[in-house]
């Protein structure tokens, strides 16, 4: 089968819509903490906060009960993404296993987090 222009146009653009709509829904995911699970434990090793959230809702995300997988950047340029380094600053923050895995408590709420992966900044 050959396609025309007009239909190669029309695979184009709704190509570009499908994937446009793909990355706003994924960009839009919200961090409120899953529900409970009687005897199991939430973990998420593969977290990617933006550094838009407040800093009370980064830390009501982290000390909520689980284990949070953090990235780090192996460039301090890169300002897009909430990495380890600066989760170990936060309030109520102690490292269990320095660089590796740390303890957050809040509101009589305790959660852990840990460095899970690295990204590359090519900035």
């Amino acid at each position: 089968m050959r396609l025309t222009r007009r239909q190669l146009l029309g695979l184009s653009l709704g190509s570009v819509a499908t994937l446009a709509s793909g990355i706003v829904y994924l960009q839009d995911e919200s961090m409120s903490p899953a529900p409970a699970k009687d005897g199991q434990l939430l973990t998420d090793l593969h977290c990617h906060p933006g550094n838009t959230y407040s800093q009370q809702d980064l830390v009501a995300m982290l000390s909520s009960p689980g284990l949070v997988g953090l990235t780090f950047f192996k460039s301090e340029s890169s300002d897009k993404l909430f990495t380890y380094e600066q989760a170990v600053k936060l309030p109520g923050v102690q490292e269990i296993d320095r660089g590796l895995l740390a303890r957050i408590e809040s509101s009589g709420s305790i959660g852990y987090f840990t460095r899970s992966s690295l990204c590359y900044s090519r900035s």
